[in-house]
């Protein structure tokens, strides 16, 4: 064989047991001869992407577009720096390109289902999504991100059965069986989600977020005691988790028990003067807050609402007239006989 082609065959050896360096190596001997071609730039791309550093790696994918700009390896691997830096519009660009090129790619499929997902753009997520699963039946990871896309639309019960397709095809899933009990509780299947989390949380001992979640459905069973160790459990292993602190100052002070509260209030208020983000609003109002740091939380907790809500709009049918009332409808899932439906209603 050429020498070209052996350097590369032993490059991709190097890099399937994760000897980046010595790889990059390899292809170097061969690109310094000036024998550049799309493979070897890709591989370069690789060797880099491999030990973090992905501004050099998307260098080598673009060199090797320039050579051949249907080089579908390259296009994904540049879309998947775009999605990991956030650049999720380009990511899209770029896998929707490498699709035109390898409609029958289930992970293009996937993966552009999941910078759209992150977009907020869930149709057209789901429908990528649903074209990986058709190229795939059996794949794990498409069945579990079919059930994030249905829990982000709210659709809790498809999400369930997507998760456990999910957990079928693996059942030590821990995130698939976190997200399950997540949904469960939505679902107010309250008993089902502590069984399920507990599950995941004999999987993932030290996970922060499935101790709050377990500590969550154990509260909505009313074992307010056990999810307060819950909480101190999740606090102990995630202190930055501002929502897992106010969960355990909420469910102490619900318990009666004063042990530590001054000084876990005194951090949620310290950190109220830097950042709201991730406290919810219920947490704080136990707590001596003025009437504006209250408000300043309630409005960060309204913006994520927001930012998180699908992108369906409300059609108003009812007439306008520039010169009647102004007509204000108030909407909630929960009003009913809530003592806040009372109040606003003379409104």
């Amino acid at each position: 064989p050429e020498p070209r082609e052996v350097c590369i065959e032993l490059a991709s050896l190097l890099l399937q047991i994760k000897q980046p360096a010595n790889a990059r190596a390899v292809l170097n001997t061969v690109l310094q001869q000036g024998s550049g071609s799309p493979q070897l730039h890709f591989l370069v791309g690789c060797t880099w992407q491999l030990e973090g550093e992905p501004r050099k790696a998307a260098e080598q994918y673009k060199l090797a577009l320039q050579l051949e700009p249907n080089h579908v390896a390259s296009l994904i691997n540049l879309a998947n720096i775009d999605h990991a830096s956030g650049d999720y519009s380009q990511a899209v660009r770029n896998y929707s390109a490498a699709i035109v090129l390898a409609p029958d790619l289930a992970e293009a499929h996937f993966n552009l289902a999941g910078s759209l997902l992150k977009l907020g753009q869930y149709d057209k997520a789901r429908a990528a999504n649903a074209e990986a699963l058709s190229l795939r039946p059996k794949y794990i990871q498409a069945w579990q991100r079919q059930g994030d896309i249905q829990f982000a639309i709210g659709d809790y019960s498809s999400a369930a059965a997507s998760y456990r397709e999910c957990i079928k095809l693996a059942p030590q899933n821990a995130d698939a069986l976190h997200a399950l009990g997540l949904s469960l509780k939505n679902l107010g299947h309250n008993h089902q989600s502590v069984e399920v989390l507990k599950q995941a949380l004999a999987m993932q001992p030290e996970n922060a977020q499935v101790l709050s979640s377990l500590g969550n459905s154990l509260s909505a069973c009313g074992q307010f005691g056990e999810a307060v160790q819950h909480f101190e459990a999740a606090y102990e292993r995630e202190r930055s988790d501002s929502r897992i602190l106010g969960s355990l100052i909420h469910h102490k002070r619900r318990c009666c028990d004063w042990s530590d509260i001054e000084r876990l209030e005194h951090e949620l208020l310290h950190r109220l003067e830097s950042s709201c983000s991730g406290i919810n609003p219920f947490d704080v109002l136990s707590i001596e807050t003025t009437p504006q740091q209250q408000k300043a939380v309630a409005k960060e907790k309204s913006r994520q609402a927001i930012r998180s809500a699908t992108r369906s709009s409300l059609v108003a049918t009812a007439p306008s007239s520039a010169n009647g009332p102004l007509r204000v409808g108030f909407l909630s899932a929960d009003f009913r006989r809530h003592p806040v439906a009372y109040v606003i209603l003379p409104l």
